[in-house]
């Protein structure tokens, strides 16, 4: 598949965007129930915790409900407003764009359910827990949980743009020096208000597709060493089609509201213009 930058941005923006832990727990509660004050939503993460625990450990919540609140007003996802009925209080409600990001999830969503069990694995691996010793009982397998898992899977600041560009070399695969090139070259012919601040290191390069394969969703071939070469797993594909689906079916048309956001809150892009 070739990711042209309008499907990379389209599908890079909210994975970024709902990367922070607890980010889309909040968001499918106030979808769920909206008006909710941020003691409600304390507790709602902290149920989600407790039932997600059995597959992928207790997550950390140290920043609390107050900084994630504050992060997710930033990113225009939630808005603050005073509920004016008995017991007055502040409260939280999705906006717009918040709840139109969680609607978009729906290829991800029935990828994850889908490969389930492998969903589970990676996120055990990518938080650096041993395999469960049974299949996921069935009780367990729901979509918010699914979701939240699939969205982890790309955690890590390079792991999305390296994704997408094994996908782009196709069935070959590409090398770790083709790599590193192909994405520095087009990293370094940014400008204006898109330019990118960062570059890729060799020491993150392999960092990464190590975390990749270890995984499950790439696949190290070396057949004649040191020719090296790197493909998507067959989790991976699945996982890149339903990102693909996104970008395709709501993330491109949202760039000029996800791009604003991207550069305000993550640490990809210069922050003002160049004189």
């Amino acid at each position: 598949m070739q990711w042209d930058l309008a499907h990379h941005q389209g599908a890079a923006f909210p994975s970024l965007i709902l990367r922070p832990v607890g980010v889309y727990s909040v968001l499918t509660s106030l979808c769920r129930d909206p008006h909710l004050r941020p003691q409600d939503l304390k507790n709602r993460l902290m149920e989600s915790n407790l039932a997600d625990a059995p597959l992928v450990g207790m997550r950390d919540l140290s920043e609390g409900i107050s900084g994630l609140l504050g992060h997710l007003r930033e990113q225009g996802l939630v808005a603050r407003c005073v509920y004016n009925g008995p017991g007055s209080h502040t409260r939280y409600e999705i906006t717009k764009l918040g709840a139109e990001l969680v609607g978009a999830l729906g290829p991800l969503t029935a990828w994850a359910m889908e490969d389930f069990d492998f969903v589970v694995a990676a996120t055990r691996v990518r938080l650096g827990l041993s395999s469960l010793d049974d299949s996921v009982p069935d009780s367990l397998r729901e979509e918010h949980r699914a979701t939240g898992m699939a969205i982890g899977l790309l955690a890590g600041m390079w792991s999305n743009p390296l994704m997408v560009y094994v996908d782009s070399s196709g069935c070959d695969g590409i090398g770790p020096y083709d790599l590193e090139t192909r994405v520095n070259v087009d990293l370094e012919a940014t400008a204006g208000r898109e330019r990118v601040v960062r570059t890729l290191t060799r020491a993150t390069l392999y960092a990464t597709l190590k975390r990749l394969v270890a995984k499950g969703l790439l696949e190290r071939h070396a057949d004649e060493p040191p020719w090296v070469r790197y493909r998507l797993s067959p989790h991976g594909r699945g996982l890149m089609d339903a990102w693909w689906q996104i970008a395709d079916e709501w993330g491109i048309a949202r760039i000029p509201d996800l791009f604003p956001v991207v550069r305000a809150t993550s640490s990809w892009f210069v922050q003002k213009p160049e004189a």
